[in-house]
């Protein structure tokens, strides 16, 4: 075997087994209000940055009614506190820069926010409509 062939050979070898799988549209999920505290796991990855701001899914119209706070930081990690009593599926792309070869990363996220039923409230009024508590 010559040593062109053999070195071709050991090339593709090690590109088939050190390729970088990474998930460029990770999904997560929370509870109403709850904050989610996630991170985009991506091997190498630095510089994380918003391409396009949170948006609800199918309505752009409504992206900045839909969340109280939401930060993402350079290495992947981000908080996102939806607003009250609000449930549905939010995204958000991202880019990142590949340390190993400085190419730049795009992917979206996905957050999906689950309904969770709460308790009923009481609401008394005095009989001059002078003042309303509630109760559970």
């Amino acid at each position: 075997m010559s040593f062109y062939r053999l070195f071709s050979i050991f090339l593709l070898y090690m590109t088939l087994n050190h390729v970088i799988v990474a998930n460029t549209s990770p999904s997560f999920s929370v509870n109403e209000d709850a904050t989610l505290d996630g991170t985009i796991a991506y091997s190498g990855a630095q510089n994380f940055v918003i391409d396009k701001p949170l948006y609800v899914q199918g309505d752009l119209a409504k992206s900045e009614l839909m969340f109280q706070s939401f930060n993402l930081l350079p290495d992947g990690s981000f908080t996102l506190l939806a607003e009250a009593n609000w449930h549905g599926i939010m995204v958000f792309d991202w880019n990142a820069t590949d340390s190993t070869n400085n190419t730049i990363i795009n992917g979206t996220a996905t957050v999906t926010v689950n309904p969770i039923n709460d308790p009923p409230q009481i609401f008394v009024v005095d009989k001059n409509f002078g003042s309303v508590s509630s109760s559970l």
